[in-house]
C-alpha cells in the first residue's frame, strides 16, 4: 500500500500519467511542461528514477478501478499540510509493515471484510489482541474473564492510562526545572503578558467556533491543560490564512483596528470573507500593515519569521514557474491568493510556514508544543 502511494503522489503531482486514469480535467500545455521539468529534474538521481519507473510500471498493471482509487487518495492527501502528510504517510506506512506480518488467514480475514466498518472491527480485534499479549498476567487473567464490549472497553481504558502515563512523563521532561523548584507555572489567561491577553481576546476569538471558545473555557485554571488548548488552537487559526469564520462588522474588529471602523452600515457587513477583503482594501489604499500579519496581502505584511522563511527556506526550492507564479500573486496584493499561494507551494515542497500564531518568543509555546506532538504520535 505504501508503495503504490508512493507512485501515486508522484504520478499526481506530475500528471503527465495520471490525467488519463482520474476523473480531473487534462493538464493544460503549461501544466505539461512544467511536469516535464520535474521528470528532467529526476534525470539527475538515476537511480530513484529507476526505481519510480519499475514501480509506475507495477502500478499501471493494477485494476483500473484501484489505480483511480489510489491516485484519489494521494490528491486528497496531497491537499493537507506538510505535517498531516507526514503523520498520515507513517499512518500507513506502519499499518503497510503491520498487514504484511499477519498470517494470512489474517489478512485475507481484512482484504475480503464487506465494507470498511468490518474491517476497521476486525483490524481493532487483532490489535487488541496483540496489545493484551504484552500485558502482566493479572491483566491478562481480567481480560479473559470479559466478553465481547467489555473486553474492548477494558483494553480502551488500559489505553487511556498508558498515553496519561506517557504523557506525564513527556510534561514532566519538559518541565522539570520549574516543576522540581514549584515555580507556578500558567494556567489562565490572566497568567499571561498582555500582549498575549490582547491577542487572545482580539484576535485569537474572532477565529474560533463555539465549541473551540467553550474548550478554551473549561480549560482555564488547568495547568497544562490551558497552554495546551491554548497553544493548539492558536496553532490551529493563524489570522495570516482564510478561516472558516470571522469579523463581519467594524464592531467586531479588534481594538487596534479603530481606524478601519466606519459609523454607516456597508454592503459588506454581514458577509465573510468579504468583509475582510474589504478592509484589506481599505489598508492597501493606506499603505497600512495589519497587525499579527492579519490577512497579510503582500510580503510586507510578513512577520521576520515568516519573511526568513520566505526567503531561505521556500524560494531556493521553488522552481523557476513556480518563482514567477508567487510573485504574480504578490505583485497582486490580494487575500487570501498571497498567503494561500506561500502555503501550497510550501505543502508541495513539504515545508512548514511559521505563520504568526501567539506574541512572544517562540521558545514559551514550543514547550507545549513538544507535548501536543506527542499526544498525536502513534502508540508504541
Amino acid at each position: 500500500m505504501r508503495r503504490w502511494l508512493s507512485v501515486a503522489l508522484v504520478i499526481a503531482g506530475l500528471l503527465v500519467v495520471a490525467a488519463p486514469l482520474v476523473a480531473h480535467s487534462e493538464p493544460t500545455a503549461e501544466e505539461l511542461e512544467r511536469n516535464r521539468k520535474k521528470l528532467a529534474e529526476l534525470a539527475n538521481h538515476p537511480e530513484q528514477l529507476e526505481r519510480l519507473r519499475r514501480d509506475a510500471e507495477a502500478f499501471l498493471t493494477l485494476p483500473e478501478p484501484r489505480r483511480a482509487q489510489l491516485l484519489q487518495l494521494a490528491h486528497d492527501l496531497h491537499k493537507k499540510s506538510a505535517p498531516a502528510q507526514a503523520r498520515l504517510g507513517g499512518v500507513m506506512e506502519r499499518y503497510s509493515d503491520w498487514l504484511a506480518k499477519q498470517p494470512e488467514e489474517d489478512r485475507k480475514r481484512i482484504d475480503e471484510a464487506p465494507d470498511k466498518a468490518s474491517r476497521l472491527a476486525i483490524i481493532r480485534e487483532l490489535r487488541d489482541q496483540e496489545y493484551i499479549k504484552h500485558q502482566p498476567r493479572a491483566t491478562r487473567d481480567q481480560y479473559e474473564k470479559l466478553k465481547d464490549k467489555s473486553r474492548t472497553d477494558f483494553i480502551k481504558s488500559l489505553r487511556q492510562e498508558e498515553r496519561k502515563r506517557r504523557r506525564d512523563w513527556q510534561i514532566a521532561k519538559v518541565f522539570w526545572t520549574q516543576l522540581e523548584k514549584g515555580v507556578t507555572l500558567d494556567a489562565r489567561l490572566n497568567d499571561l503578558p498582555k500582549d498575549v491577553q490582547n491577542y487572545v481576546n482580539d484576535y485569537l476569538k474572532m477565529f474560533l467556533s463555539k465549541d473551540e471558545k467553550e474548550r478554551l473555557e473549561n480549560a482555564e485554571g488547568k495547568w497544562p491543560q490551558y497552554m495546551l488548548t491554548l497553544v493548539e488552537l492558536a496553532d490551529k487559526h493563524p489570522p495570516a490564512l482564510m478561516s472558516r469564520d470571522g469579523p463581519k462588522t467594524y464592531a467586531a474588529l479588534p481594538k487596534d483596528l479603530d481606524k478601519f471602523r466606519q459609523i454607516k452600515k456597508t454592503k459588506w457587513e454581514g458577509r465573510w470573507p468579504d468583509f475582510a477583503i474589504h478592509i484589506v482594501d481599505m489598508a492597501k489604499r493606506r499603505t497600512a500593515i495589519l497587525p499579527h500579519e492579519l490577512w497579510a496581502y503582500n510580503y510586507g505584511c510578513l512577520g521576520q519569521p515568516m519573511k526568513d522563511f520566505h526567503d531561505k527556506n521556500l524560494l531556493p526550492n521553488l522552481s523557476s514557474d513556480e518563482k514567477i507564479q508567487l510573485l504574480q500573486v504578490q505583485q497582486q496584493a490580494k487575500w487570501p491568493e498571497f498567503t494561500q499561494t506561500i502555503q501550497d507551494l510550501a505543502r508541495a515542497h513539504n515545508l512548514t510556514p511559521p505563520w504568526f500564531t501567539l506574541p512572544g518568543p517562540s521558545e514559551r509555546w514550543d514547550a507545549y508544543r513538544q507535548i501536543i506532538s506527542a499526544d498525536r504520535s502513534p502508540d508504541k
